[in-house]
């Protein structure tokens, strides 16, 4: 009897893995053909904006992980309560534009970056349209009239913004946006941490700054997340600081600005409980004190 359950359940697990490699492989052809389905389509034709204070948006369509990018392209005017946009705060990375996004109110296709690619990937949600400013899709970038118009109302898009969502980068190899997160938290609350060590508030609080400093400030994957493009964007200040609210992003991970500025902030000595421990791990280069100073503020 053993022996028939044996062949039974083997049988079984063969039968359930060469389902999977058709599903896998019948999944994988349909992307290739929808790709160079959307590949045969024109590139998309911006229209003047009609006014001064005229705008894009997109709406950027659901969809499943992996699935084209879709969306609508939107023309607003500001000052006319455009309910629940989002502004997009990124770095464009190489300027290779090898990455596609289906505009289908005109069944076109507008070329982008791949790290945009990645960040509306991670922001598109499965079941529900998402309302965006992007600079890259809507301002017409070949047209230097335009662009230099709406540069200078960037700050206003972005002041207007319901919320701005920023767009670190789609690798958190090391878990820093979460151990940030760990970071922000309450001494009182340290279980919100799936690693009791990683809540350096508490942790302070039962055995002193000066004890875990090194350990758990992860000073130097702290200093080397900070040294992603995005932090030496020129626009950052005025992206954020204009912002209502403001979120930050790195691959599936997320939190608000506010708690990411105050985990910063305790890394870098700025939280008078902690008598400055953790700054004292960074040499204080010139470099180093611009970094310090540059993020000293916020929340």
């Amino acid at each position: 009897m053993n022996s028939i359950r044996q062949v039974y359940k083997a049988i079984t697990r063969r039968i359930q893995a060469a389902t999977a490699r058709l599903k896998r492989h019948g999944r994988n052809a349909s992307d290739q053909r929808a790709f160079t389905d959307v590949q045969r389509l024109s590139s998309y034709i911006y229209t003047p904006l009609p006014k001064a204070d005229s705008f894009r948006l997109i709406e950027l369509l659901p969809g499943i992980p992996g699935s084209p990018l879709r969306c609508n392209i939107i023309l607003t005017r500001r000052n006319r309560n455009v309910a629940g946009y989002e502004a997009l705060s990124y770095a464009w990375g190489d300027p290779v534009f090898s990455q596609l996004l289906v505009e289908m109110s005109t069944m076109s296709i507008i070329r982008i970056t791949d790290n945009l690619y990645h960040a509306l990937q991670a922001l598109r949600r499965e079941h529900q349209s998402r309302l965006l400013w992007v600079d890259a899709v809507c301002i017409a970038q070949g047209d230097m009239q335009e662009k230099g118009h709406q540069v200078r109302q960037m700050s206003l898009i972005y002041r207007e913004a319901q919320s701005v969502v920023v767009w670190i980068g789609k690798d958190d190899e090391l878990g820093i946006l979460e151990h940030l997160i760990c970071l922000s938290g309450s001494p009182s609350d340290p279980n919100d941490c799936e690693d009791d060590d990683d809540n350096i508030r508490y942790i302070a609080y039962t055995n002193g700054p000066h004890y875990i400093w090194y350990r758990y400030c992860r000073l130097q994957d702290v200093e080397n997340f900070l040294g992603q493009p995005w932090f030496s964007r020129v626009w950052v200040v005025q992206e954020f600081v204009l912002a209502k609210q403001l979120h930050i992003h790195v691959g599936e991970a997320s939190m608000s600005g506010q708690s990411f500025f105050r985990a910063i902030a305790f890394c870098l000595g700025s939280d008078k409980r902690l008598n400055g421990a953790c700054v004292s791990g960074i040499p204080q280069t010139g470099e180093n004190r611009r970094k310090i100073a540059k993020f000293d503020y916020g929340g």
